[in-house]
């Protein structure tokens, strides 16, 4: 059978799928937050072994474990890999003007950070790493998708 992605885009689905798990609790836990009772087919869910790898969580368990864990690493990954993100709902932000002010500081610090090791005219993997630059930037990005969200939700609703 013909896979659409490499081998390590699938392992990382199961470490995603497996720190889920592991923040809903142990196998008693999982069992009862979902239709899967089988300890044993929980832990292949998240199993990197070879005769796991083709075992993985179907898509209304792990919608169970990641509501109950809020813990959204799974459905990033699947994101990710898809060119796509995750935002959550606009009526999540309860205050956009606030969510405004805390976006625009973010993306100072960002900026600041960038201008210092780009002061040299280039930027190096390693600087990228010290500063912790791409999940800063993707924290960034997030919290800008959060908001223009909510800020078209406002838009929509004092349209009406």
């Amino acid at each position: 059978m013909s896979r659409q992605f490499a081998g390590s885009v699938y392992r990382g689905l199961k470490t995603a799928t497996k720190r889920v798990m592991d923040s809903c609790g142990p196998l008693k836990v999982l069992a009862s937050l979902s239709r899967i009772q089988s300890d044993s087919t929980l832990q292949r869910f998240g199993s990197q072994s070879a005769d796991c790898a083709d075992r993985f969580i179907t898509v209304d368990v792990a919608v169970d474990f990641m509501k109950a864990s809020g813990d959204f690493s799974l459905l990033e990954v699947m994101a990710y890999h898809l060119d796509m993100d995750v935002v959550a709902k606009p009526s999540t932000i309860k205050n956009p003007a606030k969510a405004a002010a805390s976006q625009i500081t973010g993306l100072a610090e960002l900026i600041a950070d960038l201008s210092v090791v780009a002061a040299d005219g280039k930027i190096t993997a390693q600087e990228i790493e010290d500063k912790d630059l791409v999940k800063d930037l993707a924290k960034v990005i997030k919290k800008a998708k959060r908001l223009k969200a909510s800020l078209e939700q406002t838009l929509f609703v004092d349209a009406k």
